[in-house]
Parts: structure tokens; C-alpha cells; sequence
């Protein structure tokens, strides 16, 4: 059986969507559009976005991540899992990798792994933010060499 790996960079404004071989594949606005009765998920990313101001009162956006914290589980599972049948459509093994602030709590932590378990992942990484930009770089994270990355954000 086959494993399908993903990497999500879940961001305060934005969200992406990284294959291997294929690197980003998807650079999405990190936004949600659900129903406020029952919290039906009705549209994220792009789609969600374009719709902000253009839905009755029933539907709410929400932003499932916020400074790293999981705010919205429900929802930040239900939008994983469209990404996954998105970019993975039927795949059975999913291993997830999930870029954090290396500042984020033990709970926050759970949290997270939680939802993208959730989604359909069937292992998931988290790996703090500074490697996995080095890596993403290019550079050997193993080596002893020194290196510098500055992240000034998406927003």
C-alpha cells in the first residue's frame, strides 16, 4: 500500500499546501465560511474568501488558526480534510507535516496533531519552524555550519 506524504504551513493569513517533488501546490487564504447552527463547512481558502461579505447571516468566517493556536478544531479539521481529498484524492496512508512556532504549548500541540489525525492523516510530524525552513532552503540542518533565515511573515 502505498504512503502519500503532505506538508501544511498553517499560517495566520495564509495556509499551504506542499508534495513532495512538487513543492507548494497550493497557497490558500487560512479562512473558513461555516454555518453558525451547526457548523457546516461550506467553503475555505480562495472560495471562502471571495465570499466574505457575499453570504447571509448564517454563515460566519472563521480563521481555525490563529498565532499557532488551534481555535477552531472542528472546522480546522473539516478544511484539512478537503485539502487532503483535494491534493490526495483516495490515498489510504497519509503521513502529515505540520510547520509550528517553535514557541507553541504542549496542549496547543495536541491539538493540532488531533485535527489533522482527524482529517484523514494517518501519522503526523510536527516540526518547528526554523529547520523546516532551512530544509526548505536547501541547506543541511545536520551540519555545523551556521545559517540565517529570517521569516517576516505572510501578513
Amino acid at each position: 500500500m502505498a504512503v502519500w506524504d503532505i506538508g501544511f504551513d498553517i499560517g495566520g493569513d495564509q495556509l499551504r499546501v506542499c508534495l513532495p517533488r512538487h513543492g507548494v501546490v497550493e497557497r490558500a487564504p487560512n479562512i473558513a465560511i461555516v454555518r453558525k447552527v451547526d457548523g457546516l463547512l461550506l467553503a475555505v481558502g480562495e472560495d471562502a474568501h471571495g465570499m466574505l461579505g457575499r453570504t447571509s447571516a448564517i454563515f460566519e468566517p472563521l480563521r481555525p488558526v490563529t498565532g499557532g493556536v488551534v481555535q477552531h478544531p472542528k472546522v480546522l479539521t473539516a478544511m484539512l480534510a478537503a485539502y487532503l481529498a483535494q491534493h490526495l484524492p483516495g490515498a489510504r496512508q497519509i503521513r502529515a507535516l505540520i510547520a509550528i512556532s517553535p514557541l507553541l504549548r504542549p496542549a496547543d500541540k495536541s491539538a493540532l496533531t488531533g485535527a489533522v489525525l482527524a482529517a484523514g492523516a494517518t501519522e503526523v510530524s510536527l516540526i518547528p519552524m526554523p529547520p523546516m525552513m532551512l530544509s526548505g532552503a536547501g541547506e543541511d540542518i545536520a551540519s555545523a555550519r551556521t545559517a540565517l533565515v529570517v521569516d517576516i511573515g505572510a501578513g
